[in-house]
């Protein structure tokens, strides 16, 4: 067990850079995640777990390997915390080796996923993640224009799931369909101006989920690049719903119509 009690440990000064800087997780490959939601991160993935001195009892109760435990002074730790009703637990944790490769991806038939382009609120890309995962997605694609993928915001939302899902960043998503089409996987583009309602297409053969940027919607190129252009039938005034919702409706439908396949 590691203690700190100073805000000069180099140590801590480096929890604070990747609270706050994308380049220092990018640098140091990791991030920190709070919450009991990440005790179910692999084993192999965590670098440490941070506890508050006042809470270092719970290490045993938890289950934390003692070599892995790092405990700060309580003042420390709260200046980590994002939450004010803080569980007393925040993970340090190895980041994946994420960025796309075309040469060594390959699709699974049947299999669904989802393809994210320039998506900004941080939030919602923490939400699509966790609901992949609900919705049996194999992977999601990131475009270089989307926000951090170890974003706080994004972790938060993402909640455990973001150490279990496939997540690609930095994709070339022109690229990506070409793939797919070539591994007879169908592209799906949600747009407004979708030809079909969502719930009309066939997901059953698989799927590549196609969600744009959330005041932009997907780029001309994508669409034209698509298989299918789908829609959300809507009600009232309302022109369009949150990208996360919609991706949820979206890999839902897939999913009903796969398991109904199988």
């Amino acid at each position: 067990m590691k203690e700190i009690l100073s805000e000069a440990n180099p140590t801590y000064k480096l929890f604070v850079k990747l609270l706050s800087a994308k380049k220092y997780r990018q640098q140091q490959k990791s991030y920190l995640a709070e919450g009991l939601n990440f005790l179910d991160t692999p084993e192999d993935l965590v670098i440490a777990y941070l506890l508050p001195l006042s809470g270092k009892e719970k290490a045993d109760e938890w289950g934390l390997a003692p070599d892995k435990l790092i405990v700060l002074a309580d003042r420390l730790f709260k200046k980590l915390s994002a939450d004010p009703a803080s569980q007393g637990l925040i993970v340090w944790i190895k980041a994946g080796d994420t960025i796309f490769s075309a040469d060594n991806w390959q699709f699974l038939k049947k299999g669904l996923y989802l393809a994210l382009e320039d998506i900004q609120d941080a939030g919602n890309l923490g939400t699509m993640i966790r609901t992949a995962e609900a919705a049996g997605a194999l992977a999601i694609f990131c475009s270089t224009g989307t926000v951090d993928l170890y974003h706080p915001k994004v972790i938060k939302a993402a909640a455990s799931s973001l150490s279990r899902m496939k997540v690609v960043t930095e994709t070339d998503l022109a690229q990506l369909l070409i793939l797919a089409e070539k591994n007879d996987l169908f592209s799906f583009a949600a747009t407004p101006l979708g030809a079909m309602a969502y719930d009309q297409a066939d997901y059953q053969s698989g799927a590549l989920l196609l969600i744009g940027n959330e005041g932009r919607g997907l780029s001309q190129s994508l669409l034209n690049l698509a298989d299918k252009r789908i829609f959300i039938p809507m009600s009232g005034q309302i022109e369009s719903l949150n990208a996360a919702v919609s991706a949820a409706i979206l890999m839902f439908e897939a999913k009903k119509q796969q398991k109904e396949t199988h």
